[in-house]
């Protein structure tokens, strides 16, 4: 069933303009600064794959951002900015090459990409597990976490697993919203 949800959001993503997902970067470069506003440590985003909403852009508000690097031992992420050299992680995506991973103590905010979200937080990802194996620490989820996507990859309700912890919320081109969870 969610192999079939993942075909069907990645054909209705590939749909949508270039300008939805614009709006999508435009709406989180301006929400995410008051949502760190006073809080301390890094906005943790992601390496946009095709069909992700691209916040490489927030390096341009002076925001402490870091990206993740995927190895044998799970999701860790690294300080970033544009001049930070990057290689290949094991999923074959952009990531800092470093020593020292943050801590869930050094992130105020994780920004994850998701192919949908539903009305109680579920996200429906690649597939990787990444972001659940990295959440089901609970010192992960106490980061506050929001899902980044277009509006249009909102559903009513998606399937789940024992181990989807939900998120806090969602960014769209429509602006912020929180879940009462």
């Amino acid at each position: 069933m969610k192999s079939n949800l993942r075909h069907e959001l990645r054909l209705l993503r590939s749909q949508l303009s270039a300008k939805t997902f614009a709006d999508v970067a435009q709406q989180t470069k301006r929400i995410v600064p008051k949502l760190i506003n006073n809080r301390p440590g890094a906005v943790a985003i992601y390496w946009p794959l095709a069909g992700e909403v691209n916040l490489l852009a927030l390096a341009e508000n002076n925001i402490e951002l870091a990206l993740p690097r995927a190895e044998v031992a799970g999701l860790q992420f690294f300080s970033w900015s544009s001049s930070t050299p990057l290689t290949k992680d094991s999923c074959g995506i952009s990531a800092p090459t470093g020593e020292n991973p943050l801590s869930a103590k050094q992130v105020a905010l994780l920004l994850v990409p998701a192919l949908g979200i539903d009305q109680q937080g579920i996200r429906l990802g690649s597939g990787g597990g990444w972001y659940d194996r990295l959440r089901a620490a609970a010192c992960w989820r106490e980061v506050p976490a929001l899902v980044v996507l277009p509006h249009a990859c909102i559903k009513a309700e998606l399937p789940s697993d024992p181990w989807d912890i939900p998120f806090a919320g969602w960014i769209s081109e429509l602006g912020l919203h929180w879940l009462q969870i």
